[in-house]
């Protein structure tokens, strides 16, 4: 790739969002260079993969910070332990980064980190601010990247999330909530919401998927391995947070993950 190649910045954007983590068929990542693979970013297994049976069974590449990866790809598994999956295809492209690319990689950092607040040490802050910096410098907009974060919410939304504060509920130190299937909403979203509540050190966000499934976000400000707990029900993800799938419907779901969350510390 010479010079003038560039990872697209589309490529990058995927980073910043919860439903498009995966992507299938890559057909341009640089202006010159084409890569026909199966590439799964941010996923820590099969089970939380977007795609078809044909998808999952002829993945190429993952890429992926999540403790509880799987190593499920079949040419090229790059897993490394870092506060943003973002970081990792910057690691990988950093030649090629620049301009509007730079900045949705901000905009990835920025997203995946909380506006950094999840960055847990001194070391993970250093690992960020570097690259970072090395973005800003190869032409990204910082303003730019913390706009394409904090988007502007429509009224519905902001009644959605008047609704979901208003269903918190307290069992010990577990504060839960739930999401309906048709509230069209990023969990995540409100995850950082309640995550800024004062008091509350360990939470759940209980997101109904269908009928019989329910997806289960899991964040403690107490370090306690829940992703070991999360992989027994093929979830997984980091030391402070998890998610994993129940099959069950959203009314028989409450007791069930209150029961896991509960007897497994």
């Amino acid at each position: 790739m010479g010079k003038e190649s560039y990872i697209h910045p589309l490529f990058a954007y995927n980073m910043c969002t919860e439903d498009m983590q995966n992507i299938n068929n890559i057909a341009k990542i640089t202006n010159n260079y084409i890569l026909s693979k199966n590439i799964a970013l941010d996923t820590n297994n099969l089970d939380f993969l977007i795609g078809d049976a044909d998808f999952k069974k002829h993945l190429h590449i993952n890429i992926d910070h999540h403790v509880s990866n799987t190593f499920y790809a079949s040419e090229l598994n790059y897993v490394r332990i870092c506060p943003s999956n973002t970081m990792l295809i910057f690691d990988l492209f950093k030649n090629y980064i620049y301009g509007d690319t730079a900045t949705y990689i901000i905009s990835g950092i920025l997203g995946d980190t909380g506006f950094l607040k999840k960055c847990i040490s001194n070391k993970a802050f250093k690992k960020v601010f570097v690259t970072i910096n090395c973005c800003i410098k190869n032409g990204g907009d910082y303003k730019q990247a913390i706009k394409n974060v904090e988007k502007t919410k429509e009224l519905d939304s902001l009644l959605i999330y008047r609704r979901i504060i208003s269903r918190l509920k307290i069992k010990g130190n577990i504060t839960y909530t739930y999401l309906k299937k048709n509230e069209n909403i990023f969990s995540y979203e409100v995850y950082e919401l309640i995550g800024k509540i004062k008091g509350i050190t360990e939470y759940i966000i209980i997101k109904e998927i269908s009928n019989k499934k329910v997806k289960v976000y899991w964040h403690s400000t107490v370090k306690k391995d829940i992703y070991k707990v999360a992989s027994r029900f093929g979830g997984g993800g980091h030391f402070y947070s998890a998610v994993f799938i129940l099959n069950t419907s959203l009314r028989e779901s409450f007791n069930k993950v209150l029961d896991i969350v509960t007897s497994s510390f």
